[in-house]
């Protein structure tokens, strides 16, 4: 326990100091030197701060506190500034609906809570979040048109079918699981450690579950009256369908995916380690989505991957000038 209180420390200290070396670096640089251009474009130290400042907490929070994240804010920059051109080229700017957003959005900045939550304090910086949400607005509405002109020919999307066949198999799942003392931090419920399972006793329980399944117990009656899960226990264990590479309505671990695909229909998995315990599954189901049923995802994926091949097509065809001290990952150079 003393142990893992140092290591905590630790970290948190290292987090504050890193903080800290970001924002110095952020600092010292001359507010009127030129950290970004982008063809035309030129962002001084002074106008990127003043940007971030005005951001809502969350997204200034990652953009300032991590060497990452000052990264992936001069991306965001080139990004929203590129597609903002193109909006403007097809005079996005004129359309009802974007018209009515900004009139929207002025009102919000009349608005004492938004201005704090925004950190807007001043008339320069109404004019800064005023920008940022006009060229945010007309680069996702610009980027929306391009994706829609994109044509996806049907031979691509047979191909990408047949390439990710396995990205299209679903499964209906059953699953018991047995807290254990290791992973009950994940259920964040404050129930005390003297009335959970070691995980040596999880392991056994479960095993003594799994001998009953065997024997011909009902798994759904087992798990309602023994998982731990309180997401499924009320359903018998039932997860619903569930697929690779997607979002699935229950949380289901990569290792238990990787069983799942191999296991045959109706057969019972050996007890499994889990972060949330040791778990049991039952494959009840298991096919293959149609051509059809998967179309419109496919369609959607390849598209977004020539908005993106087009994306770099614009960087390549624009000067672009990043100062490597000011954002880089790495620490600023001697």
């Amino acid at each position: 326990m003393r142990l893992k209180k140092f290591f905590l420390v630790i970290t948190f200290v290292f987090l504050i100091l890193q903080t800290n070396f970001l924002i110095s670096i952020w600092g010292q640089t001359d507010p009127d030197k030129i950290v970004i251009s982008i063809g035309e474009k030129k962002l001084t130290a002074n106008q990127v701060n003043r940007m971030l400042h005005v951001m809502p907490p969350q997204q200034r929070s990652f953009f300032t506190k991590t060497p990452f994240g000052r990264n992936q804010f001069s991306h965001w920059i080139i990004r929203t500034e590129l597609f903002k051109q193109e909006g403007e080229k097809r005079k996005l700017q004129n359309q009802e609906e974007i018209k009515k957003n900004i009139e929207k959005f002025k009102k919000l900045l009349e608005m004492e809570e938004f201005r704090k939550q925004v950190n807007v304090h001043s008339e320069e910086d109404e004019k800064v979040a005023f920008q940022i949400f006009l060229d945010g607005m007309l680069a996702k509405t610009a980027e929306s048109e391009i994706i829609k002109e994109i044509e996806i020919k049907e031979e691509k999307i047979k191909q990408h079918f047949e390439d990710h066949l396995d990205s299209y198999t679903v499964a209906k799942v059953r699953r018991i699981t047995i807290r254990s003392s290791s992973a009950n931090h994940f259920y964040n419920d404050n129930k005390p450690r003297d009335q959970i399972r070691s995980d040596e006793e999880a392991r056994k329980f479960a095993q003594t579950l799994r001998k009953k399944i065997l024997e011909g117990f009902d798994f759904e009656e087992i798990a309602a009256k023994h998982s731990d899960d309180p997401t499924t226990s009320g359903m018998g264990g039932d997860l619903g369908i569930v697929r690779r590479g997607t979002e699935n309505k229950h949380v289901v671990t990569p290792p238990e995916l990787d069983i799942l695909f191999t296991m045959n229909v109706g057969s019972i998995s050996q007890v499994l380690e889990s972060p949330f315990g040791f778990v049991i599954l039952k494959l009840e189901e298991k096919r293959k989505v149609s051509l059809e049923e998967a179309r419109k995802e496919i369609e959607d994926r390849l598209r977004s991957e020539k908005l993106e091949i087009n994306f770099q097509k614009m960087k390549e065809q624009t000067s672009i000038v990043i100062d490597e001290v000011f954002f880089n990952t790495s620490s600023p150079k001697p």
